[in-house]
């Protein structure tokens, strides 16, 4: 009887402790089916949405096409694979385009709203041409394109754009040859402030540009860095939220006064150091328009690189081939007042340079025509 009734005092005391590990067990098992229901329920809204969309609007004034999806990801990551892609934008002046044999759209089944763009293969970028011109055309691949974007109270606050071992080529009908450019890395990055402005940072390493584009520094474009901010951020709310059509955004920025501030920029190019500054807007023909400004960290090399260019003219070159022996021969350290300035819109021949030579005082090689506010 005492046996008896010791096995009976720890059935008692075992039930509590069997039903505890059982119970979690099915808990677990129950969260598990609940999740993954929400996932594939999920992933079907996902697939329903871009049918959707395929062949409309994903905000306004932009169309999105493609020919193949995919959706994987399970069980943390919502992966949307599209082959055959095509965002599209019309304006008045015609349409602009980008293709993509593939691109890959990841985002967490969890947390912030934070998504990852890849894309693969051949890229192709078109826009309309100037009045009766073809259509401009530039093929690229890379070794990685990725972009990312943060998703905050419906707006987009940040943006960054990384790009590897890019080459690029102008195909468009009757181009010349060797209009090819390639970059180890490009980079872009944008974030939204406090303030009402947009700071950004962009960024190339490493960049050729072929002879085809008529470089006036050379084609060794080695790095370049611009950090600034665009101003009067709030008129571009909307189009933060993909709302409002791009044009109209930019549009309403104008009229506002928003500006592209550049401070500072740094570029490497023909051998030779450029910091300046400069401050962009967009004039009533929605062109990107302003004044760059730049000095040479060391302007006999300036000078040098100026002199070999294919874009001045003969007489010029010889010129400053002249003044650069002069000003080799003087004693080190001469600050001159030597400059690059580049007014936009550039116009349908946009490196095409006039150089104005003021005796030994000031040199400055001007692109461009001038550009009103």
């Amino acid at each position: 009887m005492r046996l008896l009734r010791l096995l009976e005092v720890q059935l008692i005391l075992r039930a509590p402790t069997r039903f505890f590990i059982y119970g979690s067990v099915a808990a677990l098992l129950l969260l598990a089916l609940a999740y993954s229901a929400y996932w594939f329920v999920s992933a079907g809204r996902i697939a329903a949405e871009l049918e959707r969309l395929d062949g409309n609007e994903i905000v306004p004034g932009v169309t999105l096409q493609f020919a193949a999806m995919d959706i994987g990801g399970f069980p943390f990551r919502f992966d949307v694979l599209l082959g055959g892609v095509t965002l599209a934008a019309r304006g008045e002046d015609g349409e602009s385009a980008w293709r993509s044999e593939r691109i890959a759209l990841h985002a967490m089944s969890y947390g912030r709203a934070l998504y990852v763009l890849e894309a693969d293969g051949l890229q192709s970028f078109s826009w309309p041409g100037a009045e009766d011109a073809p259509q401009n055309i530039l093929q690229m691949t890379s070794g990685l394109m990725r972009a990312s974007a943060l998703i905050e109270d419906s707006r987009l606050e940040r943006l960054d754009i990384d790009i590897l071992n890019a080459e690029g080529r102008d195909v468009a009908l009757n181009a010349a040859t060797m209009r090819e450019f390639n970059a180890a890395r490009a980079q872009l990055h944008l974030v939204a402030q406090e303030d009402d402005t947009i700071g950004f940072v962009a960024a190339l390493d490493a960049g050729t540009i072929g002879a085809g584009f008529r470089p006036a520094l050379g084609t060794d474009l080695s790095r370049v860095r611009m950090e600034g901010e665009i101003t009067q951020a709030q008129s571009l709310r909307n189009l933060r939220a993909g709302v409002a059509e791009i044009r109209a955004s930019l549009d309403a920025w104008r009229s506002q006064g928003g500006v592209v501030s550049l401070q500072p920029l740094e570029a490497s190019w023909g051998g030779t150091l450029l910091r300046g500054s400069g401050e962009l807007f967009f004039d009533e023909g929605r062109r990107l328009s302003g004044q760059v400004s730049a000095v040479p960290e060391d302007p006999v090399s300036f000078l040098g690189a100026l002199a070999q260019s294919e874009m001045i003219p003969p007489q010029a070159r010889a010129q400053l081939g002249n003044f650069r022996e002069i000003v080799a021969g003087l004693p080190g350290n001469l600050d001159l007042p030597i400059r690059l300035e580049a007014r936009l819109p550039l116009g349908p021949e946009p490196a095409t340079p006039r150089l104005r030579i003021e005796g030994v005082s000031a040199i400055v090689i001007e692109f461009g025509g001038a550009a009103a506010p």
